[in-house]
């Protein structure tokens, strides 16, 4: 198996729990039964689809003062699955997430801002492997994120 590139997707992240605290600020519970976060992996001259299972978050949408909103989530490294046992096993070792040492990957927001483009730019911090990097979402302003990360495996490669 190719251990150059380890492309990871998040799409489709839904939001349940719709919960208003005050005007115009919403608070969404990422949903699991209708959340996707997947990633490719290269193989020789093709690329591996996979996804993770188990995801939990919170996003906290403050249309009016963006500067206010708010997004984490977790995922569990554990959980992720190519539907090939050997490959799968092969993910969770030392050679890509280690997922023993390191059992989730996280994501918190730092700022957020609106591209007029009916979407958000949400920069914040993606962590795998203890190593953190700053990744920028494009979130629609509508329910439900659909955003893809570029991860390198080899920038994330622990000292």
């Amino acid at each position: 198996m190719q251990r150059s590139i380890l492309a990871l997707v998040v799409a489709g992240l839904a939001f349940g729990s719709l919960a208003s605290a005050r005007a115009g600020v919403e608070t969404y519970e990422i949903d699991p039964m209708h959340t996707w976060v997947g990633f490719t992996v290269a193989h020789f001259f093709t690329k591996v689809p996979g996804f993770f299972s188990k995801v939990k978050g919170t996003f906290v949408v403050d249309r009016d003062h963006l500067e206010n909103s708010t997004a984490a989530a977790v995922i569990e490294v554990a959980s992720l699955t190519t539907n090939t046992r050997q490959r799968d096993d092969d993910l969770r070792s030392t050679n890509f997430f280690a997922a023993a040492k390191f059992p989730a990957m996280s994501f918190k927001s730092k700022a957020w801002k609106s591209t007029g483009d009916d979407a958000y730019a949400v920069a914040g911090d993606l962590t795998i492997k203890s190593v953190t990097k700053e990744v920028v979402l494009k979130v629609p302003h509508s329910k439900g994120l659909n955003t893809r990360i570029y991860c390198f495996r080899k920038e994330w490669k622990k000292p």
